[in-house]
């Protein structure tokens, strides 16, 4: 394997540190492996292995890529955030050489002609510059994206936690979603009351704090423990368990919803989780002394070298099991027309759910 491209490459956090950072690193490592980005499916990268990044190809090029012979892994990151588009995207599902998955969960729901499946880590990339001690005292961190926020509040309406709690978030874009927040907390039933004060917003009596890189390590540094929630929807739990990894390889003691794909994660691995509703076993000393031994202990597995190994494993593995055959004109037409049908089937069984949706609640109300 002398030529492998990553892409496309569209400045989102996810592409960056699935695919670019991964790419220089290989760029780096091998002088043997000449390594490629690319931004867009407009063209087809001069390659032996592509791995396509979280956006899913038109089926044009993924044949095309077949007939010069090269092998295409893919990373759906978030992509399928609803179950009908496994059966929507089956023709190409069935193209790729290899699917990378950061769930588990994702496994069950592809379908059978899928070739082959391989479940990869993230990379640690918000590592810690020196290690944690355990604090008798201290704040209790959340760190997410403002769409998070409904199920954070949800969570603190039922569960009182016993330190003082700080939120970073992308205040950046929290003007767009006002509204939003406004509707799901009160589909929640949680109250909504948003202020201004001393340069950060403060939600339901709660202050938010811009994030960044430097603001996170700083208060990875010095927090007592942290906690994620999401909700218990299939997009989320099909979420890769980034925010459950960060914590734990840094040592934080961290408590997770049992629903949650993190929590799944870490059990596989013999070690349970914390929960919100037992305070007394999250923010012991036991148990800081559990994440961290666990944390020592599988600590080389998150590293940006140990990943990319991964990455050239499982390539290397489907250069040398390639079974693409000859795509001749008829079985292309075949695809495009199947592809175009799932297409149809998918906007439809779309429309219908949201149809049903509406008048449910229409109804609902009367």
């Amino acid at each position: 394997m002398r030529k492998v491209a990553f892409g496309p490459m569209v400045h989102l956090p996810s592409t960056d540190w699935v695919g670019r950072d991964v790419a220089e690193f290989l760029r780096d490592a091998y002088d043997d492996i000449h390594v490629e980005l690319f931004d867009n499916f407009d063209a087809i990268p001069d390659a032996e292995v592509i791995f396509i990044i979280k956006l899913m190809p038109p089926l044009n090029w993924l044949l095309n890529a077949q007939k010069r012979g090269i092998n295409v892994l893919y990373f759906p990151i978030d992509y399928f955030h609803h179950p009908a588009l496994f059966a929507k995207e089956r023709v190409k599902l069935a193209q790729f050489d290899c699917v990378l998955l950061h769930n588990e969960r994702l496994r069950p729901h592809l379908p059978n002609d899928v070739k082959n499946v391989v479940c990869v880590d993230h990379y640690l990339k918000y590592r810690l510059p020196e290690a944690k001690t355990f604090q008798d005292e201290g704040f209790i961190l959340w760190i997410g994206h403002i769409e998070y926020l409904p199920p954070l509040f949800k969570a603190l309406s039922k569960h009182k936690l016993p330190h003082p709690l700080k939120v970073l978030t992308d205040l950046e874009n929290l003007p767009a979603k006002v509204n939003f927040l406004r509707e799901k907390l009160q589909q929640a039933g949680v109250s909504y009351s948003l202020q201004e004060s001393d340069h950060q917003m403060v939600l339901n009596g709660v202050g938010l704090e811009q994030w960044s890189a430097n603001k996170q390590e700083e208060y990875m540094l010095s927090c007592k423990a942290a906690f994620d929630t999401k909700n218990d929807g299939f997009a989320h739990n099909l979420k890769p368990p980034t925010k459950a990894q960060k914590y734990v390889f840094n040592g934080i003691p961290f408590a997770i919803s049992k629903h949650s794909y993190g929590y799944d994660y870490f059990l596989n691995k013999g070690f349970e989780l914390a929960t919100l509703e037992n305070h007394e076993r999250w923010l012991s000393k036991d148990y800081f002394d559990e994440i961290n031994a666990f944390k020592n202990r599988y600590a080389h597995t998150q590293t940006l070298e140990y990943i990319s190994s991964q990455y050239l494993s499982a390539a290397e593995s489907t250069l040398n099991n390639s079974t693409q055959g000859q795509l001749n004109h008829y079985l292309w037409l075949y695809l495009l027309v199947k592809d175009c049908l799932n297409n149809a089937f998918y906007i439809a069984h779309r429309v219908s759910e949201k149809i049903r949706t509406k008048v449910n609640s229409v109804a609902f109300k009367h």
